[in-house]
């Protein structure tokens, strides 16, 4: 699991700490059926499988929301600690 910025720019791998948070939001996370900007506006996360399949999570700049493609297709989902990871600074 490795951060991006908005460029694809590796910023670094994530912590034991933040794959389990990750993994803990992403499963009680809630699709959102309201419109979004298509814009990003913070950093992108992506989880790589051995088998070749992906998941990316995008920040559009919300604080509760991301955009998860997951097998070509994207959802825009309620995951807060998702969100706050993505908006991070450091």
């Amino acid at each position: 699991m490795e951060l991006y910025s908005i460029d694809q720019e590796k910023i670094r791998s994530c912590s034991e700490a933040e794959i389990k948070t990750v993994i803990e939001s992403f499963n009680q996370a809630t699709i959102d059926p309201g419109f979004y900007i298509q814009m990003i506006a913070g950093r992108v996360l992506k989880i790589s499988f051995k088998d070749g399949d992906e998941v990316v999570f995008t920040s559009y700049g919300s604080k509760t929301n991301v955009i998860a493609k997951i097998n070509s297709k994207s959802y825009h989902l309620v995951a807060p600690e998702i969100a706050k990871l993505l908006l991070q600074t450091d």
